[in-house]
């Protein structure tokens, strides 16, 4: 039997799917070579993830902020599994939310983390208009469609 090994290159290069006001997709680049065979996704509202995984230690994660294992105060799992990508929900609008993926081999009491580097990156959500979209005029009304047009809250451009 080999002896498990920890990792030894972190993800890299991230990328948003969306976000919106109230969740975060987002995906990363695995390495060529030296990533673990599975990361968690650690989340922090508000300022950077300070926590780092602890060997030996399994985490239970929930992709609803707050509901995984807290690593740390206000701090918590939101991923884990062998995706290079997730998405968090549960979040507030018009919020930053800091996240750092750690990649790891093995699991339960066998599991070596890679802590020495990891991706680390954060996105806002969106932020809730204060206006209501105003001058709304129906045009080219048709049997089966109908042009809507209207000015958008918060000079944002309309949906099409």
């Amino acid at each position: 039997m080999h002896a498990q090994v920890a990792p030894v290159n972190a993800c890299y290069n991230v990328n948003f799917n969306a976000s919106d006001g109230n969740s975060v997709s987002f995906y990363f680049t695995k390495p060529a070579s030296g990533a673990g065979a599975n990361r968690i996704i650690i989340g922090k509202k508000a300022s950077a993830v300070t926590a780092v995984p602890t060997n030996g230690t399994d985490y239970l994660d929930n992709g609803s902020f707050g509901a995984g294992t807290p690593i740390a105060p206000g701090e918590f799992v939101v991923y884990d599994g062998p995706a290079t990508g997730a998405t968090t929900y549960n979040l507030e609008p018009n919020t930053t939310y800091y996240f750092s993926v750690f990649e790891y081999n093995g699991t339960g009491s066998n599991i070596l983390y890679l802590t020495s580097q990891f991706l680390s990156f954060d996105r806002s959500t969106a932020t809730t208009p204060s206006t209501q979209a105003q001058n709304i005029v129906f045009t080219d009304v048709r049997a089966n469609s109908v042009k809507i047009n209207w000015t958008s809250p918060n000079g944002l451009a309309p949906k099409e």
